[in-house]
C-alpha cells in the first residue's frame, strides 16, 4: 500500500529548492502558529549538521537531531548550538517514531554499512548461501530507509520528508 505521505517525498538534488520554500509557519492548531520543528535523522553526520545549520540559520525553527548516541561529542557539539537531541536508531523503528513526532519538517540519510570494510564473524554469520558482503549492506541500508519512512509516516502535520540513501 502507498504511503499517504509518498507524495511528501522531494526528488534528489532538491533539498535546498525545498528548504527555501519552507514557511516560517508550516501550520495551525486551533488558530495558534505552531514553531515550525525540523528533525533531522544521523544529524552528526556531514549531510545532517549541514542540514542542522541551514535550519538554524533560519528564525523561528526549533531543530530536533536525532542520533544514535546523543551523550557523544558531535551530539554534544550540536546541543550546544541549540539542537535538541534525541535517541533514535535507523536500525531500530520504533526508537525513530518516538524521535520524529510532532516535526514538521523530517530530513533522514541511511549510510552504507563499514561491514563492507571490516566485517565480523557475526556479520558474516548473517551471509545468505552465495551472498556478498556488500549485498548484504546493501539490504541493511535500504531496511533502514525503509524504517526511517515508516516512522515519518506516521508523524501529524509532516510538512516535508527528505530522505537520502547513500549507495
Amino acid at each position: 500500500m502507498r504511503s499517504p505521505y509518498a507524495s511528501k517525498f522531494v526528488p534528489t538534488g532538491k533539498l535546498r529548492r525545498a528548504l527555501a520554500n519552507v514557511p516560517a509557519s508550516c501550520g495551525t492548531t486551533e488558530g495558534t502558529a505552531i514553531s515550525p520543528s525540523p528533525g533531522i535523522r544521523a544529524i552528526t553526520g556531514t549531510q545532517g549538521s549541514s542540514v542542522a545549520n541551514a535550519f538554524l540559520n533560519k528564525a523561528g525553527w526549533k531543530v530536533k537531531g536525532v542520533s544514535r548516541n546523543p551523550d557523544s561529542a558531535a551530539s554534544q557539539a550540536l546541543q550546544a548550538k541549540g539542537v535538541e537531541m534525541l535517541q533514535g536508531d535507523s536500525d531500530d523503528p520504533e526508537s525513530l517514531k518516538k524521535a520524529v513526532q510532532g516535526a514538521q519538517v523530517v530530513f533522514g540519510n541511511t549510510a552504507f554499512s563499514s561491514k563492507a570494510a571490516v566485517a565480523t564473524d557475526e556479520d558474516l554469520a548473517k551471509l545468505k548461501p552465495g551472498q556478498e558482503m556488500r549485498e548484504l549492506c546493501c539490504e541493511l541500508e535500504v531496511q533502514q530507509g525503509k524504517n526511517i519512512a515508516d516512522a515519518v509516516a506516521m508523524v501529524e502535520g509532516l510538512e516535508l520528508f527528505y530522505l537520502v540513501l547513500a549507495f
